[in-house]
């Protein structure tokens, strides 16, 4: 009987195809709720979450279940098996719960066929599975109607002669499973491939010796206690299903025989292809598990389905992949391209039987489709859709990622085992791979790191390879750019050469070789033209790309090509605080211990060389984004460098201290910012704003503060920001925002903040901002915090925030930061001022005047042809047309004698002085004056702003001592408003007041849950709280 839960879904197809989307969920009560349940219904989705834990799934089910707080069963009219309709538990995938098939409503559904809802298609799940499999099914509907009408989709690709279709291979043999013996020759066959897994078996092969033997008809059957069992199985069903050809490796290859062997695993990648279809032994751990269902006794009956109401059978279905993922079949490195490269597959995987072809899916435990559904990316794995080539350097860097994680019995098979995968990748890209790497997108391959795991190394194959290395691998480069050509372009600039064993050297990409490409188009994908190196400031670097010529290396010692190229070398140490020896990486950091960026390690537990404390040598690859290269850590050896990491470094970081490829020069004791921030005190300017978020922001701020003995920390206020981790990762939680206060102070070298700031507010939830806030104002009540306020770019969520929080806790905000709202372009930060002040905010700072690169004269890019130019161009959220506005603005400016940016800077300093000055500072001889914050990177810089911030405050002066009614507006002022309402704002057109959303749509924030205030382990926060304690 159902329980109260249960009874109020409507176990009913009709019913449930008809309801609208927001009433297909329904709760049953809590996990402990549902542990204990006696219902039919319960016990079904109970069952789920134990399928889960055993094939593993996801990572909270079975264990947590008694404390799960509720469980939901979602419908969805297109899930389960070929998308014919099914229950899921949420948040709990790959696991349906489905309608049987034979149950009254079952019946009543296929007399009555309703074609609006195709009712009749959620009854398919069977009773259950029976001892043997169906030889009719398997061959009267799912093969023939694959090869009578799917077309060429399914089918191997021509070939004109046997030549063509297996090159390099002189015969092919096979079993002949009528005959019982071994047969050879040249000729087309119709056969049947068998991949598996051989583990630890006694496996019969096929030698030299016995070769004439097995030639002789019922020799197979005079050896059969001899073969595994998953090889007799595989002769008994191509026997049953009407073939007369089996291809199996060890008998089909002369194993003791290197010529025929390499002939025959050079072409393997073919022969599965070519098969009419590949039987695939997923089962059990070895070639002596069988196929179960071939051989009467080799698996038992088993029922799929209880009848949860009276006519209503159900049962849980689960989802092949996982039940595949899960075996030991596909965790070896050869069954992967055998797998992916065979048309059709009839794969034995749990004790059941599953058939897929290029387009449709059939499994043994459902009953077949009456329409069968084409197979899209939201049925079939990404790994099927890789080998498919649609998008190469991702769907090869997808294969890469799962192939790297298998395992191979010989380590120097690294590359056989992928080879045919590779070539096909090869040819359609048009141009060859250098060990495992595309020779036209190099840049993007060398950047390949550890995926949740620990390199070694593999002596045989470069460094500069994955194959190099064993262990999960994944590309951490330019593979999901939506413009690889372009990454190519505009962010690489080495031009790589290969050095043979015999020392003969060559480009490794020479476009000379490959005229026709330029003709592909769109479908070309690597290099053409690069644009060249533009080095950091202070750095020289010869022009010089070719090779050099004296080359002191034993060359002969190594079995593969080395690169030799030209880039530039830095030195820097690692961070042995951060250490995370799980994962093998590490902070990069100066001598004085400036945080520079990261590295993950290579061979990090079997090499000394890490044990050293420096300084490590890092060559630049290419640039990673705005602020950051690409690096790769090396160790010399006997003169050829080996790859030792793969990592990134800051471009801030990168001055004056390098030299291209030649000896190491130590790093400056005093950063260029120290002159800025000398300059910028000597001003006036007394508050400086950075943020965790701004890469090394902090430590550099505060390690150049530091060197100000003249500047006491009374003297300047420090403003930082706490809650954005990444570009699209945001942790609100009291944990992290304490986390990173104590952080920032220790970076700072500071006891206390003048002002902390949640940062990028819109991106998170409000209650995640009021508890941010509430932990602020707590370490403010500790003395570590003055002020508390929000930062963020919609003005309206500032307000709404402001409000809310004022209504909340019955205190205001000290402060609001506002980006990008009151500029030249855009100026709603003054429609939304009187909410604020309502608010109780005490002071509102503008920021982003400039519209973060817009209002200037080079702006930001539009065209393909120049984006690369800029670093904005890739992140600026703002459309192509408000570019190009912009830009025109720019014009106008300079056809007055005018640089846009002066204009942009002034008009935003004077106005927003005198609009925010009731939310402004207090600056002496003039009274509350709106504040701006202003980014600057160059002295140059800071020198125009001060410039453009002593007009305005001389034009605040002579107002306040004028005895003119209303504002005086300076002669300066004056010729900047005029231009902007004159040509300006008539060049900016209905951009005018423009503004992008923030955040844009489809952003996720990346923080899991599980995630959030989880902090590292860096002894920051036990530090605090050990003084606390002992204060």
């Amino acid at each position: 009987m159902l329980c109260e839960y249960c009874v109020k879904i409507p176990l009913d197809p009709w019913a449930l195809r008809a309801l609208p989307e927001y009433e297909t969920s329904w709760s049953l009560g809590s996990g402990s709720r549902v542990k204990e349940s006696s219902c039919p219904l319960c016990k079904l989705v109970k069952s789920i979450f134990f399928a889960d834990q055993k094939y593993g799934g996801n990572d909270w089910t079975t264990q947590s279940l008694a404390d799960a707080p509720e469980v939901v069963l979602d419908w969805y009219n297109d899930g389960g098996q070929s998308r014919r309709g099914a229950f899921t538990v949420e948040s709990v995938n790959q696991h349906y719960l489905c309608f049987g098939s034979g149950g009254e409503a079952a019946v009543k559904a296929a007399s009555t066929k309703i074609a609006a809802f195709n009712v009749d298609d959620a009854f398919y799940l069977r009773p259950g599975i029976r001892p043997r499999i169906s030889i009719d099914a398997i061959r009267g509907l799912w093969l023939s109607t694959c090869m009578y009408s799917h077309g060429p989709d399914c089918e191997a690709p021509e070939a004109l002669s046997f030549r063509h279709a297996f090159p390099g291979l002189k015969i092919i043999r096979f079993i002949d499973v009528m005959d019982e013996c071994l047969v050879e020759g040249r000729d087309f066959r119709i056969y049947v491939a068998l991949s598996y897994v051989w583990g630890a078996v006694q496996n019969f092969r096929l030698t030299k010796v016995n070769k004439k033997t097995l030639s002789q008809k019922g020799a197979f059957r005079d050896i059969q206690a001899r073969l595994p069992r998953t090889v007799q199985d595989a002769m008994v069903l191509v026997r049953e299903l009407g073939y007369r050809y089996l291809w199996v490796d060890a008998l089909c290859l002369l194993q003791n025989d290197h010529e025929d062997l390499e002939a025959g695993i050079t072409v393997m990648d073919e022969i599965y292809e070519r098969s009419c279809f590949t039987i695939v032994a997923a089962c059990g751990h070895d070639a002596n598990a069988g196929l179960p269902g071939v051989r009467e006794g080799s698996r038992e009956q088993s029922s799929l389905v209880v009848e949860v109401k009276p006519g209503v059978p159900m049962g849980v279905e689960t989802d092949w992949e996982l039940l595949f993922e899960s075996s030991v079949y596909s965790t070896r490195a050869w069954t992967l391209q055998e797998f992916l490269l065979s048309k059709r597959t009839l794969s034995f995987v749990n004790d059941r039987v599953y058939f897929h072809c290029t387009l449709t899916e059939n499994s043994e435990t459902c009953d077949v489709h009456p329409r069968p559904t084409v197979i899209d990316s939201s049925t079939s794995s990404q790994l099927m859709h890789s080998v498919r080539m649609a998008l190469p350097m991702e769907d090869f860097a997808n294969i890469l990622l799962h192939y790297t994680q298998r395992v191979l019995g010989d380590q120097n098979d690294v590359l056989r085992a992928l080879a045919g995968i590779i070539r096909r990748f090869s040819d359609r890209l048009d141009y060859p791979f250098l060990q495992g790497l595309p020779t036209g997108a190099l840049d993007i391959f060398v950047l390949f790191r550890a995926n949740r795991t620990v390199l070694h190394r593999r002596p045989s194959f470069p460094s500069y390879s994955w194959a190099g290395w064993a262990g999960g691998v994944m590309v951490d480069g330019a593979v999901e750019s939506p413009d690889v050509n372009e990454w190519l372009k505009s962010k690489t600039w080495i031009i790589w050469y290969q050095r043979s064993p015999s020392g003969v050297t060559e480009l490794v990409w020479d476009k000379g070789k490959y005229p026709g490409l330029i003709n592909l188009g769109n479908k070309y994908i690597g290099y053409w033209d690069r644009n060249p190196f533009e080095p950091p400031r202070g750095c020289q670097v010869p022009n010089n790309t070719a090779p050099a010529d004296n080359f002191d290396a034993v060359l002969g010692a190594r079995p593969y090509p080395l690169l030799q190229f030209w880039t530039l070398a830095v030195f820097f140490h690692l961070d042995h605080g951060t250490m995370d020896v799980f994962l093998a990486s590490a902070d990069i950091t100066r001598d004085e211990g400036v945080g520079c960026g990261r590295v993950w390690m290579d061979g990090f537990e079997e090499m000394p060389f890490f044990e050293s404390r420096g300084p490590y040598e890092f060559i630049l690859l290419s640039e990673r984004g705005a602020t950051s290269y690409n690096v790769m850590m090396l160790e010399w050896i006997d003169g050829v460098a080996e790859r030792r990491g793969i990592g990134y470094i800051y471009k801030a970081s990168i001055t004056r201290s390098s030299t291209f490829n030649t000896q190491y020069v130590s790093n400056p004791h005093s950063l260029p910012l120290t002159t800025i921030l000398s300059a910028a005190l000597a001003s006036g300017l007394t508050a400086f704003d950075t943020s965790p978020y701004y890469g090394p922001s902090e430590t550099l701020l505060g390690t150049a503060l530091s060197q100000l003995p003249n500047h006491p920390r009374s003297s300047y206020l420090l403003i930082t920001k706490a809650g954005r981790i990444a570009p699209t990762t945001f942790d609100y939680s009291p944990t992290w925002i304490r986390y990173s206060v104590l952080r920032s102070l220790q970076r700072l070298h500071t006891s206390h903040l003048d002002l902390v700031y949640t940062h990028d507010c819109e991106f998170v939830s409000p209650s995640e901002v009021l508890a941010a806030v509430r932990e602020l104002r707590k370490l403010r009540g500790e003395g570590l915090i003055k002020y508390v306020g929000i930062s963020g770019f919609p003005v309206e969520v500032l307000a709404n925030l402001a409000e809310m929080i004022l209504s909340e806790t019955g205190e205001p905000l000290d402060a609001v930061l506002s980006y990008g709202h009151f500029t030249l372009q855009n100026a709603r930060l003054g429609g939304t001022l009187e909410r604020l002040k309502k608010a109780g905010v005490d002071v509102v700072l503008n920021a982003s005047i400039l519209g973060m690169g817009l209002l200037t004269s080079r702006g930001i890019p539009v065209d393909e042809a120049t984006e690369g130019e800029s670093p904005l161009a890739k992140w600026h959220p703002s459309p192509p047309a408000l570019r190009v506005a912009c830009k025109e603005a720019a014009g106008v400016a300079g056809q007055v004698g005018e640089r846009l940016e002066s204009v942009a800077i002034r008009w935003a300093m004077e106005e927003w002085a005198r609009v925010g000055k009731d939310v402004g500072v207090q600056v002496e001889g003039v009274g509350k004056v709106g504040g701006t914050v202003c980014g600057i990177t160059r002295v140059e810089e800071l020198e125009e702003t001060v410039r453009e911030w002593r007009g305005v405050l001389d034009g605040l002066k002579a107002e306040k001592t004028s005895n003119k009614d209303g504002d005086f507006v300076s002669e300066r002022q004056e010729k900047v408003i005029r231009l902007a309402r004159e040509k300006i704002w008539p060049a900016l057109g209905e951009w005018k007041d423009y503004v992008w959303a923030s955040p844009g749509e489809g952003f996720v924030n990346e923080r899991k849950p599980e995630e959030m205030g989880v902090v590292p382990d860096d002894g920051i926060v036990a530090a605090y709280e050990q003084h606390k304690d002992a204060s």
